[in-house]
């Protein structure tokens, strides 16, 4: 996963860049290229910018509203019907109400684990991906855990499928299944769950029964050709939303395209 791993490690990404900068007889710095300004774009004038929560370059866990509020690494985020978002930050998932306001829902800040439970005492190792179904339960692919666990209103953690620390490839109901550093995930009109199984180079669905099976790609076969499932490739897909009519969009991170997955009628 060279390419993810770069991604998500960026502090290791730019020393790379400096050095390679340093190499070449260029001088490292921070950035070479100025800001844009406004009229840099048409459009940039009608876009305004704003920060909700958290400060630019202060990491932490910290609950709070506005700036005073700390985020760390936050990754995947996902709306509700009134506004509010939940973040997939790290360790924890955090919820950020229209004023700005931060609160923890499950987990907690700085420290990982795979643990079951209630609000802070349960425990997850990078988040990598959050959903929300109608009921207002949250879905999170929990990537180093190579689990998919779900975070009721209440802020009850369960694991859906998968077992934690066991990375594998195989279908199955609940821990029976497996996955390798589950990426994105997005719910259905139905409730079913479908995961970009980033390191299986596979896309899978998850029945409200917990229920695993694999829709698209084959594990173990990292390619690009389109085709009807398993004979379809992917190369570390990651992102992935489903339309009103049943339809999934991938991003092929790898392959650098979008992919469109569709269902017999």
């Amino acid at each position: 996963m060279k390419k993810l791993i770069l991604f998500m490690a960026g502090g290791v990404g730019l020393g790379l860049l400096a050095l390679a900068l340093i190499a070449c007889g260029g001088k490292a710095t921070a950035s070479s290229t100025p800001a844009p300004t406004a009229s840099s774009s048409p459009t940039a004038a009608t876009a305004t910018v704003t920060t909700l929560a958290g400060k630019a370059g202060s990491k932490g866990v910290a609950n709070g509203t506005g700036s005073a509020a700390r985020l760390d690494d936050p990754g995947a985020i996902a709306l509700d019907a009134v506004g509010n978002l939940f973040v997939a930050d790290l360790y924890a998932i955090r919820k950020v109400a229209p004023a700005g306001v931060v609160t923890s829902v499950a987990g907690k800040g700085g420290v990982k684990g795979s643990a079951n439970g209630t609000g802070a005492a349960a425990r997850f190792d990078n988040l990598c991906g959050i959903a929300r179904d109608a009921a207002g339960n949250l879905y999170v692919s929990d990537c180093n855990n190579h689990t998919i666990r779900k975070i009721t209103p209440a802020g009850v953690v369960t694991t859906v499928a998968g077992l934690a620390t066991n990375s594998g490839r195989a279908d199955g109901t609940g821990s029976a299944a497996s996955f390798n550093n589950p990426g994105g995930i997005c719910c259905d009109a139905a409730g079913d769950l479908y995961v970009a199984d980033t390191g299986n180079y596979t896309i899978r669905k998850i029945t409200s029964a917990g229920v695993v099976t694999t829709v698209a790609g084959a594990a173990t076969y990292e390619g690009h050709n389109d085709g009807i499932g398993a004979a379809a490739g992917f190369s570390y897909p990651y992102g992935i939303v489903v339309d009103a009519a049943g339809n999934l969009y991938i991003a092929d991170t790898n392959n650098n395209t979008i992919r469109k997955i569709t269902f017999p009628k």
